[in-house]
């Protein structure tokens, strides 16, 4: 290599075989260091790696796999644990170009199998505008796991990031992947590995969350570790708990979420230094200082020294090296945030009450003058010890406690607690139920947020009998409130009804709609509240034939529709119970009015609903269609429906097969062949 010295030379041969030796999303995070320290290297470094990234790929015409209904087009990365193809779906009568990611496993058993089925269904619950969705997945004829997720055909973050200088922009920007995690850890999912490379935007600017949770379904042990006992993970990013093998919790990503903020408004790493050389990433992580922000921010509209000081402290409470003394959850962290940018008081207390009131104060001196000052500053110093300051810390103790002993249990579950076996989410969250009584019983606000969670997660897992007794807690902690709120109450009703549906359950379920009908009368309880509870619960009545009462649950409610500040899905889940209990009692054209309705609620708001449930809503006009047997209008609606169930659900899931007997029968009745 002409114009190289021998010492330039060594030093790119080192580079080179260093880079080879990483997993693509760990190169690709060297070479972006090569690039700040050394362009000219960097620049060697790029040429060379072209040239073997074209030699590992897929040459043109290669034999490509077929994994279930797609059939890979081109190899599009490769990393420690999987392969990436661009792929089409070559089975079925709808095209899809999807991302499909192959898994680097061993050949998995039977248990194994079962355990990635289950994850996979869990991580396809996952719905929300900012996260990737899941399309499929499954086991190839070699035993090898693979996904097929949402193609996200646009730039990368590093890409993005550097069009975009604007301080503003890209806080905007992270929220929106905060919340992200937020909703999935809501959804009892851990993300686990939140990185630059891990988000990429569409052409619209919309971020999306990748592989979220990808590798959860398989073994750690077995496939998470090198030749040399490390876990793969990418070391600049690694939460302390992670380089220390141990359990990964929502805080990890807490951690995850404030490396790449800290990054996001510097460029720089907040454990030191960019460079491969010197004292590693892990000893950087576990033992070095938390990096503050530097003093020159490269960002146009850059946040003053009052903002930058809300935001030092938000970061650090983030890079915490203990999990525990993190945000409790991602939303206490979006809480912090949404008030720095608002000009208020961190309601979380980080940085201490009294500092956040003097940077604010200190901020309007002018207004305020220099007398006023001094004085505010000196007051606010001893009100916050005395008063505030105590709000604060029982405000986060209260939030940090609402959160801790699910997450204590979830994170360090030990096997012979559970008999031996390793416990599933059911025995997860009712232990920490019984542990949330256990502690906090002089507490009653704080149990019944928390045990109000807990029962609403336990629904969502499918255990509904499971659910009673917590929510029935929650209902006698809320009634021991100093301030019970009707409003509260009703939600919490309204979630026991869930649970209340089987014919032996009629006399508490009857217990309950008489209740919640009192409360609704309630001056306090809002139009929409009243709508989407009476209409849950009279859904629930339908279900075991009490039509009497469901109607009448409607009737209450229905005034409700005429009122100006109707939330559009109290609105629908209203719309769709009527019809429900209308499809029950065998009143068909009944239910296709209010079906109709919903569909329309629907299709004039289609961004706040997700594509299943615009169609299940047509769905549901289909069946109520071939009751009153119009066959068209069957057959219509179905047309709507259909193709979402066919992209949700494999064949012979219950879900599609029941759609198509659907859409089966209106074709007979119309005589007009389905597409």
């Amino acid at each position: 290599m002409s114009g190289v010295s021998n010492n330039a030379f060594g030093q790119l041969r080192v580079a080179f075989h260093a880079l080879c030796d990483l997993p693509e999303e760990a190169r690709a995070q060297a070479m972006a260091d090569w690039w700040q320290r050394d362009a000219a290297l960097a620049a060697q470094l790029q040429g060379l790696l072209a040239h073997l990234d074209a030699k590992d790929l897929h040459a043109p015409g290669a034999d490509l796999p077929r994994f279930g209904p797609f059939q890979a087009r081109e190899c599009i990365g490769s990393g420690g644990m999987a392969d990436v193809f661009r792929a089409e779906r070559v089975s079925g009568d709808f095209d899809q170009v999807v991302a499909l990611k192959r898994l680097r496993a061993s050949r998995l058993d039977g248990a194994q199998q079962a355990r990635f089925a289950q994850e996979r269904k869990l991580l396809a619950r996952l719905d929300h505008p900012n996260i990737a969705r899941l399309i499929d997945g499954g086991i190839g004829d070699e035993g090898q796991a693979w996904l097929a997720m949402e193609l996200v055909d646009g730039a990368s973050w590093a890409e993005w990031i550097a069009r975009t200088p604007g301080y503003a922009e890209r806080l905007a920007v992270f929220r929106q992947v905060a919340e992200a995690a937020d909703y999935a850890h809501r959804h009892l999912v851990v993300h686990r590995d939140i990185k630059p490379s891990n988000i990429r935007l569409t052409r619209d600017g919309l971020p999306k969350l990748l592989d979220f949770g990808i590798a959860k379904g398989l073994d750690e042990d077995a496939e998470e570790l090198t030749q040399s006992g490390q876990r793969l993970l990418t070391w600049r990013y690694a939460a302390p708990e992670q380089i220390l093998g141990q359990a990964a919790t929502t805080a990890t990503d807490i951690h995850g979420l404030g490396v790449l903020l800290f990054e996001l408004l510097s460029s720089e790493s907040p454990h030191g230094e960019t460079t491969g050389a010197g004292v590693p990433w892990a000893a950087r992580i576990l033992q070095g200082p938390t990096r503050r922000l530097p003093g020159q921010l490269a960002l146009l509209n850059a946040p003053r020294s009052w903002q930058r000081r809300g935001l030092e402290a938000l970061l650090a409470r983030c890079l915490e090296k203990a999990p525990e003394r993190r945000y409790p959850s991602v939303a206490a962290l979006l809480d912090d945030l949404d008030d720095l940018q608002h000009e208020r008081v961190l309601r979380s207390g980080t940085g201490g009450f009294a500092r956040q009131w003097r940077w604010r104060v200190w901020r309007h001196r002018r207004a305020l003058g220099v007398a006023t000052v001094v004085l505010l500053v000196a007051v606010i110093g001893v009100v916050s010890t005395l008063r505030q300051a105590q709000r604060a810390e029982q405000q986060a103790a209260r939030a940090e406690a609402r959160l801790s002993a699910l997450l204590d249990v979830i994170g360090g579950a030990v096997p012979t607690e559970y008999s031996g076996h390793e416990p599933r989410t059911v025995d997860l969250l009712l232990a920490a139920a019984t542990r949330l009584q256990q502690r906090h019983a002089d507490d009653p606000l704080l149990l019944r947020q928390s045990l109000g969670d807990i029962g609403h997660a336990l629904l969502n897992q499918g255990h509904s009998e499971a659910a009673v007794p917590v929510l029935r807690a929650a209902l006698q902690a809320q009634s021991s409130e100093r301030d019970a709120s009707p409003a509260v109450r009703l939600s919490l009703l309204k979630l026991l009804a869930f649970t209340l549906e089987l014919p032996t359950q009629r006399s508490a379920l009857r217990a309950l709609a008489g209740e919640a009908q009192a409360l609704s009368s309630d001056s306090r309880v809002s139009a929409s509240q009243r709508m989407d509870v009476l209409g849950s619960v009279a859904g629930a009545l339908s279900k075991q034939g009490d039509f009497d009462l469901a109607f009448a649950l409607l009737d209450q409610a229905g005034p409700a529709q005429d009122a100006g500040d109707i939330q559009v899905s109290a609105r629908e889940n209203f719309l769709r119970q009527k019809g429900w209990v209308a499809l029950r009692a065998e009143q068909f054209r009944s239910a296709m009015t209010a079906f109709v309705e919903a569909v329309s609620v629907i299709e004039s708001q289609s961004e706040d609903f997700v594509p299943m449930r615009r169609a299940e809503a047509y769905a549901l006009l289909a069946q109520a269609a071939l009751g009153a047997g119009d066959h068209a209008a069957a057959l219509s609606a179905w047309k709507q429906a259909w193709p979402e169930y066919q992209r949700a659900f494999p064949e012979g899931h219950v879900e599609r097969e029941l759609v198509w007997a659907i859409g089966k029968q209106a074709e007979e009745g119309t005589g007009t062949p389905r597409p």
